[in-house]
Formats: structure tokens, sequence, C-alpha cells
């Protein structure tokens, strides 16, 4: 047998090695699932779900503050609001009533689009439900020099991947909630309302404050939250409260937009939209300093020029000034004042509305307790 003969023989023999190789790797992982789910099955017959028990768990959990926060979703459609169970409340109650498994599978996956399927499966009653979304691989973006917003194919494997997620997680919620009995999350929806409004009404300034940090955090300012309430945001019920806590966990979610909220006059963003309405307002804010004096003689809008011993309300007396001073005065505290500015996406800190400095303020605090770093606490509640 001639050299190529038998290199042609070594290839052929070398396919077939791989191939029968993937067979066996596929078959395994086949076997591997079967016997996880079998085993599952067996540990739900001989341990079965109490489910007194799992209610009164569930209604503890919805008892909390916390968690009825982001116990639901809020979003338009036509003139009426659409709520629901959050993937939240449906990922902690399928916890509780156990014997419940669920996940997310991508089914197919090419350049332009991909196909995923979310599960849930109730193991002690064998009953399974799947889901499935086939979407384009696409996100929004704005052009900086046009100002317009167009989508655009997703190459970011990070931005992919939450893509994946945050539509995943969708598919997840739906599909453990048909396996639960509809009761149990209707009594946990009416609970974690009461929750809300009990905590608004125990320490209202409190849950005031935190909502407008979250508001901060998806660039919804405190005048466009009073022009949707059509008074004052101090003077909000804590069943408004309860309805803009939803709003704010939908646009967390990326499930909808504040324009979305609001019509007519109010759907205006608080920034111009026009190219050249945007370049103008970009040299203003370029050429603020020292707390809002221009280097030119061009005017600057009433709400660019909040002064710097102006005390903020929501605070002890304490003006913006001497805050940039006492954050500033430590390494610590600058670094963590720049990562808060990236994360609000704030440009100039002399720019902001009193409103905005009390987020902010509240942001930082927060931020600095979740890190362990001292931070004087300027905002009570």
């Amino acid at each position: 047998m001639t050299t190529t003969a038998l290199a042609k023989q070594g290839i052929s023999q070398s396919t077939d090695v791989d191939q029968r190789g993937k067979e066996l790797a596929t078959t395994k992982d086949a076997a591997s699932a079967q016997h996880e789910i079998q085993s599952a099955i067996t540990i739900a017959k001989h341990f079965p779900r109490n489910e007194d028990q799992c209610f009164q768990s569930l209604m503890k959990a919805a008892s909390r503050p916390s968690f009825a926060e982001d116990a639901t979703y809020s979003f338009p459609r036509g003139d009426a609001q659409v709520t629901g169970p959050s993937v939240n409340l449906a990922r902690e109650a399928g916890r509780i009533w156990g014997n419940i498994r669920y996940g997310l599978s991508i089914i197919r996956d090419d350049e332009s689009s991909r196909l995923i399927r979310g599960w849930a499966w109730d193991v002690e009653n064998n009953t399974k439900v799947e889901m499935e979304d086939d979407f384009q691989k696409t996100i929004q973006r704005k052009d900086k020099k046009t100002g317009e917003t167009r989508w655009i194919i997703c190459t970011d494997e990070r931005e992919l991947r939450e893509l994946t997620n945050r539509r995943g997680a969708i598919l997840q919620r739906n599909a453990i909630l048909q396996v639960l009995p509809k009761d149990l999350i209707e009594d946990a929806l009416f609970r974690c309302a009461e929750t809300l409004t009990k905590a608004a009404g125990e320490n209202p300034e409190g849950v005031r404050k935190r909502l407008l940090v979250d508001f901060a955090g998806v660039n919804v300012t405190v005048e466009q939250i009073e022009q949707k309430l059509g008074h004052p945001f101090a003077q909000a019920s804590a069943k408004q409260i309860a309805e803009l806590r939803g709003i704010c966990k939908s646009i967390q979610d990326g499930n909808s937009t504040w324009a979305e909220y609001v019509k007519g006059p109010e759907a205006k963003p608080a920034e111009p939209t026009t190219p050249a309405e945007t370049q103008k307002m970009d040299d203003i804010r370029d050429q603020l300093k020292n707390g809002g004096a221009l280097v030119t003689k061009e005017p600057v809008p009433a709400d660019l020029k909040e002064p710097l011993d102006k005390p903020v309300p929501g605070v002890d007396e304490v003006t913006w000034k001497e805050f940039i001073t006492y954050v500033d005065d430590n390494l610590e505290r600058a670094k963590l004042k720049k990562v808060m500015k990236e994360r609000m996406g704030i440009g100039n800190l002399g720019q902001l509305r009193s409103a905005d400095r009390l987020a902010f303020i509240l942001s930082c605090q927060d931020e600095a307790k979740r890190r362990g770093l001292p931070f004087e606490t300027f905002c009570k509640g």
C-alpha cells in the first residue's frame, strides 16, 4: 500500500473515531439527563410537598418589603396598565413550592437570530410546560452625532448574553406560573400589595427616597415623575408609590421605557432630541464650571444653575458644595463618586437639580454601605 493510501486511510480512521466519540458523548449526556430526571421524580415521590407549609412560607416572603418591591411588573398597553407577577416572584414561589425544576436552553443560534426555550417541570405531578422565543440579535443604539436611535445587530457577547437572559427570564416566569396553582400566586400578589402599602404608610419619606434613587438609575428625574402624577412627588399616595415601583421595576428589567408611560406633553424627554438641540445642550454642559458659571455669555437654562451653597432638600442641612468637599477629601470616597457618576450617566455634578442631587447622595450612601466603606449618613431613611 502506498504512502498516500495509508495517509488517506489514517485520515478516514481518524474521522471515524471523532464521529464515534461525538456520538458517544451525545449518548452519555442524554443518559445523564435522563438519570437526573428519574432521580428527581423518585425523590419527589418520597418527599412530597406540604402545600399548607408552602403557602405559609410564600406569604412570609411576600411580607418582606424588599421582596414585595420586586414581585410585580407593570407596562402600558393601549390605555390600560398591564401588571402581573415578576420573574422574581415566580422563581421564589417555585423554590418554596418545591419539587420543581426549570431552566433555559438555546435551540438554534445563527448570525442574525436565536431560538431559546424556557421550561418548568413539576416532577412530583409530572407536569411539564415549555415556552419558546425566536428573536433577532438586535439592540437599540443612539447615534451621538445625529441623536437618532436605531436598531443594530448585536456583536458584543456580553450584550447578547444579557439580551438572551432577559428574554429567557420571561419564558421561565411564564412556564413556572403555569405549573403553580393560580390562587397561590394571586394570594402572594395581594400580600405584596398590602406589604408595600403598609411600608409606605409607616415610613413614607424613606420609601420615596429609595424610589427616587432607583428611578435615577434608569435616568428618570423627579420632574418627569411629577409630570406623570400631576402633583408634587411628596404628595404621592401609597397606591401611587406602589404603581411607580412596578413601573421602575419594568424599566430596570428592560421590558419598557419611561416614554411608554406618559402621553402628550409629558412624553417629551427631559433632554432635547434633535441633533441641533442636543449639540447645544452638550456645549452648555461642557462650559459649566464651578457650579454653573459659564465661560461665555450664552444664557444657561435655569435648571442647570442650582447654586452650590443651597441646602439639598431631604438631607440634614448639607449644601451640595459641602457634600462634594466631603467626598473628594478621601481617595476611596472620590473613587466611589466616579463610579456612581458613570453608573447614573452623570457628566458634570454641578448641573444636577436638587432632586437629582438627593438621589446621587442616597446612591453614594447605599453603595458605600454595600462596600463597607465609612461614609457619613446625610439622608435619614
